[in-house]
């Protein structure tokens, strides 16, 4: 609790200067962040724009999963690059897609077929982790790495012209809702002031339900789970323990399964 409260106060100095390692006994903003997201991981995890060293398998799911990008970082090999619009991979492949900070820079005119082809490979019940900051904070980020000449993924490898420093949550609970997926629940991480969160959208089906990563529970320190109201029409589910009742109510409204005899 003692270091919660401690990264809850330095926030300002670990968004500047502690963005990717830990030090002086603080958290990283990337750590915290994947963190808390594997907590939230069930089944096998396809990281989706993974990253320089596939980081969020390796070290924070233990290599449960794979982690896929479209521009081969320092420790990628060739296998971990992929098309996103054809993925290598069977349907219903995966329990858990992840999204960290990575929606946006899917170029705004190929984000409903990645994510449509991100829905296939989801098994029934399975879900999507996509984490975004506030607007106004990516921009700030982005214009103080540059200013710092600070060298980051976006910088490395350059934008495309269709990519965007952020989305808001309308459009990417839309987006999510049109490749077929149920909106979950919002989670901000409190820790970071709120500047940052991630949504869950659910496959409808059965889901063979299993444990977090490695026996992680959701990162409680860094969340307040709120209830998730993005646009009408959208099908709504109330944050819960574990996010069992997210199934649950997929289920119910499904209605009683009909035995063969």
């Amino acid at each position: 609790m003692l270091g919660s409260l401690k990264d809850f106060l330095t926030f300002p100095v670990r968004a500047l200067f502690l963005f990717d390692e830990d030090r002086f006994g603080l958290t990283s903003l990337r750590t915290e962040r994947l963190t808390c997201v594997a907590g939230e991981v069930r089944g096998q995890c396809l990281d989706m724009g993974c990253g320089p060293g596939n980081v969020f398998v390796k070290r924070f799911l233990g290599g449960k999963g794979r982690g896929v990008d479209v521009f081969r970082y320092p420790g990628l090999c060739r296998k971990d690059i992929v098309d996103p619009l054809r993925l290598p991979f069977p349907s219903g492949s995966f329990g858990t897609v992840t999204l960290i900070a990575a929606i946006n820079h899917i170029p705004a005119r190929h984000r409903d077929a990645e994510l449509a082809e991100l829905f296939r490979v989801l098994e029934p019940g399975g879900r999507i982790i996509v984490t975004m900051g506030n607007p106004a904070a990516e921009v700030l980020v982005h214009k103080l790495s540059a200013a710092l000449n600070r060298e980051d993924m976006d910088s490395r490898r350059g934008m495309d012209e269709d990519e965007t420093y952020f989305m808001r949550d309308a459009e990417i609970a839309a987006r999510l809702r049109k490749a077929g997926f149920a909106i979950g629940p919002r989670k901000v991480f409190w820790s970071q002031w709120g500047l940052n969160h991630l949504l869950i959208g659910i496959k409808p089906g059965n889901a063979r339900l299993g444990r977090p990563a490695l026996g992680r529970r959701p990162c409680a320190k860094a969340f307040i789970q709120t209830e998730t109201r993005f646009y009408r029409g959208a099908q709504i589910l109330r944050p819960c323990h574990r996010g069992q009742r997210a199934l649950q109510v997929l289920r119910e409204r499904q209605g009683p399964r009909r035995h063969q005899h």
